[in-house]
């Protein structure tokens, strides 16, 4: 019983990380989904191409921190 109760709380843990991860990208789209006149960025011809960036950034950034402290798997 011992063993499965480790094995789940493993798999939670993984299922956690990989929601904080997407969290920010979810974020960031929700912010700039919303119908704003003056936004930062919205004007900006690589204002898309930088929002992306942001998200990504952020996630490869939380995936580094996670797996360095061997929280992925």
């Amino acid at each position: 019983l011992s063993s499965i109760s480790n094995r789940v709380n493993q798999e939670v843990r993984v299922i956690t990380v990989i929601a904080l991860i997407f969290m920010p990208a979810t974020l960031i789209s929700g912010i700039f989904g919303m119908n704003f006149r003056s936004m930062p960025l919205l004007d900006n011809p690589f204002g898309f191409l930088a929002a992306i960036a942001m998200m990504a950034g952020v996630a490869t950034t939380l995936a580094l921190v996670f797996w360095r402290r061997k929280w992925l798997g």
